[in-house]
């Protein structure tokens, strides 16, 4: 029998709070009755900042672990969102994970704003960051980036970073947070001014191997011994690499 998404009653009182420096409170959640998986989170966020973010991950076996739900599985007050009460967060449950039956279930919802994630300052005079929120191939890069850091921000390029920071691309890496050894361990990006290998559906990304790449893996270019390679797939659910001016 084909199952469905669920979430059990205790993800009321399961939620674990991520918010620096905002705050939230006020956390109801709940899941819709029709079918549809639509699950509805309302909230109240306070902070210093003009603005912030939101991200949800979710957990299938009571938070053992946790998978970011991309940013095309949510809707309403997802980005730039400005402080204050009863906002409201849908996620597209179903659509996100589809099949997927838990009475065991778990969320974590962020509330970061820009000041807040790692970045690295470039010699050419930009700042290099993640997106806080993960995002498909199929959005609009070019918007996101705008959404997440002003009318200033582009889609970084992988010349840019050879340009830059070849000679120390393990301290840069570790600068805006990607390592090797974790789960986001890669961010799309452009090269050569294009999301796309070929003019084909396969976006491209960089990935942190310090070195150890598997055979199966297309490598279109890589950086100090690839310790970062360039690939290209699609179906993707990663941070994008945004630069913007530092001044």
């Amino acid at each position: 029998m084909k199952k469905t998404f669920l979430l059990s009653v205790a993800l009321l009182i399961a939620i674990s709070v991520f918010a620096q420096p905002g705050t939230l409170t006020g956390i109801q959640v709940s899941q819709r009755t029709d079918g549809s998986g639509f699950v509805d989170i309302y909230f109240n966020l306070s902070g210093s900042a003009a603005a912030y973010n939101m991200s949800l991950e979710a957990s299938f076996d009571a938070g053992s672990s946790y998978q970011p739900v991309p940013a095309a599985h949510l809707s309403g007050d997802v980005t730039s969102v400005s402080p204050g009460n009863n906002k409201h967060l849908v996620w597209d449950g179903f659509a996100s994970f589809p099949d997927v039956y838990t009475e065991n279930a778990k969320l974590k919802i962020s509330a970061s704003s820009y000041n807040d994630n790692p970045y690295v300052i470039g010699p050419d005079g930009y700042i290099y960051t993640l997106t806080t929120i993960f995002y498909s191939e199929t959005d609009d890069l070019n918007q996101v980036a705008i959404n997440e850091y002003g009318a200033a921000a582009v889609v970084a390029d992988w010349n840019d970073l050879k340009t830059y920071f070849s000679s120390n691309i393990a301290g840069f890496l570790d600068g805006i947070g990607i390592y090797s050894d974790s789960q986001h361990n890669s961010a799309m990006l452009k090269r050569n001014g294009q999301f796309f290998w070929e003019s084909g559906n396969r976006q491209y990304f960089m990935r942190r191997f310090d070195g150890s790449v598997p055979g199966h893996w297309l490598v279109h270019d890589h950086i100090s011994n690839r310790t970062l390679c360039l690939g290209s797939w699609y179906n993707l659910d990663q941070r994008v690499l945004i630069k913007y001016p530092a001044n």
